[in-house]
């Protein structure tokens, strides 16, 4: 089986369960795929303005005519695509070939479907079916639907809207809601089986839709990307890369060889010589002999933050409870506030921050700080301690410098264009800030409290991590930056990551721990 995904082409061998991924390292046109099909036992990966097949185990670019990205890919009888108002088709010597033209309103998408006899190109409110010789058919849909997702079903075009299916018979148009409890719902995903039209939706439910009802085949927590499958099995993916086939009534789960959980790592720590890893919704796991074993004492499968104190590993989950492990029993630590929106260690303490404030725990007592002025009700994102002052990001409210002088505890904005803080690092005499989307500033002691912008190709930053060569390590969505002086780096997938969201960093003896969407991996430096 084959998957197109944000990292490249994946080849998954099905009955062991293992993966290889072909990025551009391996002649693959391009990162983030779009469409992966198979013609005539040849493999072609698809991107948003590429496409590349691969021939004898190497990758070969084919180049589509026009320019700009790719509005829809679609295969019937060969590989057709859609670009800047024209169709074209992939040959049997792979020329691309024009087979039709449609036009459709600035900022819409585009979707194609055919089966070889017929060929549709579908837009905000029109239905354009495709003729010989360049000719096309234009209909006009019911009430002007904007579409999600379209399939074929025995020659028939069936489009999801978010007001439901709208299948298209002998002419007729028909619009099917989803069931009843679904609201806020909408079908991101269709695919024809000999039973009927599976779809899948945002909110992680699969569907079968036999022509007039709908029954329930799996509920998921995370949004359905493909679908697609017979009477006997189907399979599914998902936003977060997880690959699922339900066969038989037994689910399988198709993930990368070696990796914790569902490989979408959130968060990592050391405890006891051996290192944790937190994933996305499949708890936490331990690598200990090369081998993931899961932790199941009884703990949130949604740990977001992980921390190691006192000889204890502290961890937070993502509806803000704060819990230790001692390596026998997890604990459920009840702390006022009891919402928990973030911990670290810093200067040998633990930092525990939530509505307002932080608390501060120095191994013997817990000392608060809450209920400061501006600080009031917002949520702490990260807090670092300096110098006897505290720095607090929050989440959309900016960043503030918590001191005391004269004897009065001040609290004073430091301004950040983008306030939405992720991040606080320090190195030497700079404290570094993270955003969500406005990239990286540094705050310098002699310049309190102006902040510069650091001129990194990020913008949005999820973690920051100093080593002891008063170097810092930048974790982005864009991969992952060091600077140090002049010395500067930008690592990405094409360098080998397993993903370019780089969402947790661990150092470690000859290296860095780097956790990603798509899992681990070691870094040597």
């Amino acid at each position: 089986m084959w998957a197109a995904t944000e990292g490249g082409v994946v080849e998954i061998n099905l009955p062991s369960k293992s993966m290889v991924t072909y990025n551009p390292n391996d002649g693959l046109g391009g990162v983030d795929v779009s469409f992966v099909c198979k013609i005539d036992g040849k493999i072609i990966g698809c991107g948003y303005d590429w496409a590349s097949i691969k021939e004898q185990g190497k990758w070969k670019k084919m180049p589509i005519p026009g320019e700009g990205d790719v509005d829809a890919w679609e295969v019937d009888t060969n590989l057709l695509c859609a670009r800047n108002g024209n169709v074209y088709e992939l040959s049997e010597n792979h020329i691309w070939k024009p087979v039709g033209k449609y036009s459709h309103p600035p900022n819409t998408r585009v979707f194609l479907a055919g089966d070889g006899n017929k060929r549709y190109v579908v837009t905000s409110g029109k239905l354009i079916q495709l003729a010989p010789g360049l000719m096309a058919k234009h209909f006009v849909l019911p009430g002007k639907v904007a579409p999600l997702a379209v399939c074929l079903k025995d020659g028939e075009i069936n489009i999801a809207t978010d007001g439901g299916l709208l299948t298209r018979s002998k002419g007729k148009w028909a619009l099917h809601p989803l069931p009843p409890g679904n609201t806020g719902d909408y079908i991101a995903c269709l695919s024809s089986s000999e039973a009927g039209i599976l779809a899948g939706t945002l909110n992680g439910n699969i569907y079968n839709f036999t022509g007039k009802t709908w029954k329930k085949l799996m509920s998921d927590n995370s949004s359905i990307t493909f679908v697609g499958g017979n009477n006997e099995f189907f399979y599914w993916g998902t936003n977060i890369g997880e690959i699922y086939c339900m066969n038989g009534g037994v689910l399988e789960e198709f993930v990368e060889k070696g990796q914790p959980g569902d490989n979408n790592i959130k968060a990592i720590a050391f405890y006891n010589n051996r290192l944790y890893a937190a994933t996305f919704e499949n708890g936490v796991y331990i690598l200990e002999n090369e081998h993931w074993g899961k932790l199941n004492e009884a703990c949130s499968p949604w740990i977001r933050n992980m921390a190691v104190y006192d000889d204890l590993l502290w961890l937070r989950d993502a509806d803000g409870k704060l819990y230790n492990y001692d390596g026998n029993s997890m604990k459920t630590y009840i702390l006022k506030p009891s919402w928990c929106s973030y911990i670290s260690v810093v200067d040998d303490r633990l930092l525990v921050a939530g509505y307002g404030g932080i608390s501060i725990f120095d191994g013997a007592a817990w000392e608060k700080i809450y209920k400061i002025g501006p600080l009031k009700g917002r949520v702490v994102t990260s807090a670092l301690i300096d110098n006897g002052s505290i720095f607090m990001g929050t989440g959309k409210k900016g960043l503030f410098h918590i001191y005391d002088s004269d004897g009065n505890v001040h609290c004073e904005p430091i301004f950040i264009p983008d306030t939405w803080i992720t991040c606080l690092e320090r190195v030497q005499d700079k404290i570094y800030v993270g955003t969500f989307n406005g990239g990286l500033y540094s705050i310098q002691e002699s310049n309190m409290p102006n902040p510069a912008r650091v001129p990194v190709k990020a913008e949005h930053i999820n973690c920051l991590l100093a080593d002891k060569k008063d170097g810092l390590w930048i974790g982005s969505r864009e991969g992952l930056l060091y600077i140090n002086g002049d010395e500067t780096y930008h690592l990405t997938v094409s360098d080998g990551l397993p993903d370019n969201e780089i969402q947790a960093m661990l150092l470690s003896d000859g290296g860095i721990w780097l956790a990603t969407r798509k899992g681990l991996c070691f870094m040597y430096y």
